[in-house]
C-alpha cells in the first residue's frame, strides 16, 4: 500500500512519448525528491499498454534502495504507485528480468542498471548491482557503448561506477549478465557548448560464436573507410561468452568535451562489411555536426545533470520526442528551469539549472 503522508505527484503514462523512459524518469525523480508519485495509463503512448517485465525490473531495484510502498507493480499494471520510505540506502542488488513472466522475456539489463545506479550513487554508500537480461540488440542501449560512452560521460559528471559483463545476450529475450559497482559520488554540472580537440576514435568488435577470419574483415573494412575519412582508428575486438552466437560494433568518438557514438548488430546473412559501413556512416554522422553528445547519451547523462549544483549546458545531435517527455516529467517534481533549443527531429542544446534553496 503507497504511503498517504503526503499527495502524490500524478503523471499521465500517455504524455509525449507515452512509454518506458516516462516511467523511469518517475520512478527516479521519486526517489531523488521523496515524493510518492502515482502514474495512470502506464505506457499509454505505445501498442501495448501497461508496465512491461523491465519496466517492473527498474521499479523493484528502486524500491529496494528507498524502501518504497507500491500499488500496482505487476505486469500489465496500467496504474502504478511509488512512495519512498527513506531516502537512498546503499545497495547490492541482484535482478532478472525474466523472473516476473513466464516464457521468452524480452528487456534490456542496460536499460535497468542505468536506472538504478545514478540512485545508489546518492546513497552515501559502496554499491552494486547485477541485472540478467538483452546486453546485445538492434536500437538499444548496448554494453560496450554504455561501458566505453556512458560511464565516461558520467565520470566527466562526477558520477564514478564501472562495470563487467560475465555474460553477453544478443538478441531478443536473451540472458546475458551485467554487473556495477558504483560509488558515492556528488555529480557537477557540465558545460559541454564546444567539442574541443578530437582525442581518439574508436571500433570495438563484441563477438561469439564467429570465426576470426569473419572479425579480420570487418576490421580491415574498418581501416580502410577511416583511412579515406582521414581518421586515425582504434580498433579493439572482444570474444565474449553467450549461450548464442553474435557480433555488434561499437563505433564512437571522445574529445576534449563531447563524446558520442553509434551501434549496429549483425544479423544472419548481412555480411560483415556491410555492419561495419553502416555503423560508420552513423558515427560520421554524429561527428560531422557541432554537437557534444549524441541523441542517446543526452538520455543518461540527465538524471546526473539534475543532481549537479549548478548550471549544466551540452548539445545534442537530435532533439527526440523521449528526451522532451523526460524534461517534462522531471519538471513535475521540482522547480528546475529547463530550456531545449531546437525542433524535433533537429540538433539542440539543452541548459538545467535548478533553483537555489
Amino acid at each position: 500500500m503507497a504511503s498517504k503522508t503526503s499527495s502524490p505527484v500524478v503523471i499521465n503514462g500517455s504524455y509525449g512519448e507515452g512509454g518506458s523512459a516516462l516511467v523511469r524518469t518517475a520512478l527516479q525523480m521519486s526517489c531523488l525528491t521523496q515524493q510518492p508519485v502515482r502514474i495512470e495509463t502506464v505506457r499509454g503512448a505505445t501498442r501495448k499498454p501497461g508496465l512491461t517485465s523491465e519496466d517492473l525490473t527498474v521499479l523493484k531495484g528502486l524500491q529496494q534502495i528507498v524502501d518504497a510502498d507500491t500499488e500496482g507493480d505487476k505486469v500489465n499494471a496500467v496504474v502504478v504507485e511509488f512512495a519512498p520510505r527513506h531516502r537512498p540506502h546503499p545497495r547490492h542488488l541482484a535482478l532478472r528480468i525474466a523472473d516476473h513472466e513466464e516464457g521468452q522475456v524480452p528487456g534490456n539489463a542496460l536499460v535497468v542498471a542505468t536506472s538504478v545506479a545514478p540512485i545508489l550513487a546518492r546513497s552515501g554508500g559502496l554499491s552494486s548491482v547485477a541485472v540478467v537480461g538483452e546486453t546485445y540488440n538492434t536500437n538499444a542501449l548496448t554494453y560496450d557503448y554504455f561501458e566505453r560512452v556512458t560511464l565516461a560521460a558520467w565520470r566527466r559528471q562526477g558520477l564514478y561506477a564501472s562495470s563487467t559483463q560475465p555474460m553477453a545476450g544478443f538478441g531478443f529475450a536473451a540472458q546475458g549478465e551485467v554487473c556495477l559497482e558504483i560509488e558515492p559520488s556528488m555529480t557537477h554540472p557540465l558545460r559541454w557548448t564546444d567539442r574541443g580537440s578530437l582525442l581518439a576514435v574508436h571500433a570495438l568488435f563484441a563477438y561469439s560464436g564467429l570465426g576470426a577470419p569473419i572479425i579480420e574483415r570487418g576490421l580491415d573494412h574498418a581501416g580502410r573507410l577511416a583511412k579515406s575519412a582521414g581518421i586515425e582508428l582504434e580498433t579493439e575486438t572482444i570474444p565474449v561468452e553467450s549461450r548464442s552466437s553474435g557480433v555488434h560494433l561499437t563505433l564512437w568518438a571522445s574529445y576534449q568535451n563531447a563524446v558520442g557514438g553509434a551501434t549496429i548488430m549483425g544479423a544472419r546473412g548481412v555480411r560483415i562489411e556491410t555492419l561495419v559501413q553502416t555503423g560508420f556512416d552513423r558515427l560520421m554522422e554524429w561527428m560531422q555536426t557541432p554537437a557534444t553528445v549524441d541523441s542517446f547519451v543526452v538520455d543518461q547523462m540527465l538524471l546526473p545533470a539534475i543532481c549537479a549544483e549548478g548550471s549544466t549546458k551540452i548539445k545534442t545531435s537530435e532533439v527526440t520526442r523521449r528526451l522532451k517527455t523526460m524534461l517534462w516529467v522531471a519538471k513535475q517534481f521540482m522547480p528546475i528551469h529547463l530550456t531545449l533549443r531546437g525542433e524535433e527531429g533537429q540538433p539542440g542544446e539543452l541548459t538545467i539549472h535548478k533553483d537555489e534553496a
